[in-house]
């Protein structure tokens, strides 16, 4: 493979999780926040931030909750213990 294209996937993919991680970090801040929030607070299209949250997915509580008759989903991120099973303890 050219070595340009190498360097080139290799840089989309650094910069796909330093994006991650910048939304994870507003994430951590900013619980119970909605993906409009989430693009408006980061400055990011709301495509952006949808493609992030599809990376981030299993790091994820949604919430769906009514809002005016409308159906709205609120990002959390798990604890810890949510990832452990200490049930094996």
């Amino acid at each position: 493979m050219n070595e340009k294209i190498v360097y080139a996937i290799r840089a989309r993919k650094i910069q796909g999780r330093i994006t991650e991680m910048q939304l994870y970090e507003y994430i951590s801040k900013n619980p119970k926040c909605s993906l409009y929030d989430m693009a408006k607070g980061l400055n990011w299209s709301v495509g952006k931030v949808q493609s992030a949250l599809r990376r981030l997915k299993d790091d994820l509580i949604i919430e769906t909750v009514k809002e005016g008759g409308r159906a709205k989903k609120l990002y959390s991120l798990k604890k810890v213990e949510d990832f452990l099973d200490l049930s094996k303890f």
